[in-house]
């Protein structure tokens, strides 16, 4: 651009050129100041969004861990109720299963079983617990040694870790038989106490995707 000769004249066009400089350095200052407040606001929407992401893949881990264990406890409660819960067949008749149980066992064992008593259900010992489990029990009665007595209450005790032998006694019979006592104890099954919990426990199905969420985790 070609200033004009006359100073008045070139003098106005100066100030002409530095007005608009200022204006477009103005707009500038504006435009980048803008961009600046717009960045910072993006960045911190981003920190956010981070921090976020970072919160749901703790709990989707943490969820999937929960899942995880609780098919174990479940899976493990099955097992121990299918094979060591004692079990009422038809008309809640829970001594049937009990009586060819201890048969069995003495059968195994050698012992002669004189009789077997119904002692019935009862709630477990601990105030103020769900009424989730209870206990059943049966009354035994012996005409034998104590090895014999001995080795029939050790292979009860043995076959089911939840079954205890209790209210032992032995009276001996020196006068009419000394070489065998009368021997009277108790067997106590565990047994459920709340149906609806034993429904939701036998028929839990074990997720098909436990074993690989617990291998395979969010990763952030």
């Amino acid at each position: 651009m070609k200033l004009p000769e006359d100073s008045k004249e070139r003098n106005k066009v100066l100030i002409l050129i530095g007005i608009g400089a200022a204006a477009v350095l103005y707009v500038l200052f504006q435009v980048t100041s803008t961009a600046i407040r717009s960045r910072g606001r993006a960045l911190q929407k981003i920190e956010e969004l981070e921090t976020n992401l970072k919160t749901a893949e703790r709990e989707i881990n943490e969820a999937k861990r929960n899942r995880v264990r609780n098919a174990e406890i479940l899976t493990s409660l099955q097992d121990m109720s299918t094979r060591h819960f004692l079990h009422p067949g038809l008309g809640k008749n829970y001594l049937l299963g009990a009586t060819g149980e201890i048969e069995r066992l003495a059968n195994e064992t050698g012992v002669q079983i004189q009789s077997i008593t119904e002692r019935g259900l009862a709630r477990l010992p601990n105030p103020g617990m769900p009424d989730l489990l209870r206990t059943y029990s049966v009354g035994v009665y012996l005409l034998c040694g104590f090895e014999d007595a001995l080795r029939l209450v050790t292979a009860i005790e043995a076959a089911n870790p939840f079954i205890t032998v209790v209210n032992l006694e032995i009276s001996g019979n020196a006068s009419r038989d000394p070489e065998n006592h009368t021997v009277r104890f108790d067997v106590r099954w565990t047994t459920w106490g709340d149906e609806e919990v034993k429904r939701k426990v036998e028929s839990f199905e074990p997720l098909q995707a436990a074993p690989e969420d617990s291998e395979h985790e969010v990763q952030g």
